[in-house]
């Protein structure tokens, strides 16, 4: 019951209409069992049964924005969860393009780590910046930012997001060493 309700909040804020998704294959429901499989992460579930009910939906062409949005979302923290770093990297992106203003702050989080993962250090800064303007009082995003400041050889940024980093949370471990 609790996956329920949480799936319905999550649709709902997703802005999910009923939509009709092609059959696919054995085991795979109806358009509401698909749902419910893509964005089934209760209990640490084995993520291809996720990647390949968000794919059925992705792929079905019926899905709003926001739907559509929260599909790249779920699956590729699915990605994630397999170790598909460039395949995740590639959903969160292509979910924060179809919908910024409705996808939750962590895609950003989430995407920023990815990027710096894949070596683009940059993107890590610009979408680590965006997730701090939108969840302030997390010294996670502070934390990885003057990680990723003191990579690109930036001491002064890195000091000062470590700085704010320990002022939110005084348990926040030193930078490991290079």
């Amino acid at each position: 019951m609790r996956s329920y309700v949480w799936l319905v909040l999550i649709l709902s804020i997703a802005g999910c209409e009923p939509a009709a998704v092609p059959a696919a294959g054995p085991g795979v429901g109806n358009d509401r069992a698909l749902r419910e499989a893509c964005t089934n992460f209760e209990g640490s579930p084995p993520p291809d049964p996720i990647i390949q009910a968000c794919t059925i939906l992705i792929q079905g062409g019926q899905l709003s924005p926001r739907a559509l949005a929260a599909g790249y979302f779920f699956r590729g923290n699915a990605f994630l969860q397999k170790g598909q770093s460039r395949l995740a990297f590639n959903d969160l992106d292509q979910s924060i393009k179809i919908d910024p203003a409705n996808i939750p702050p962590k895609a950003w989080w989430g995407r920023a780590r990815l990027a710096y993962t894949l070596g683009d250090t940059r993107q890590a800064i610009s979408d680590m910046t965006y997730y701090i303007k939108t969840v302030p009082a997390d010294a996670s995003g502070y934390y990885l930012r003057g990680l990723y400041y003191r990579d690109i050889g930036d001491a002064k940024l890195s000091a000062a997001d470590y700085a704010k980093a320990k002022q939110i949370n005084e348990f926040v471990p030193p930078y490991p060493p290079k």
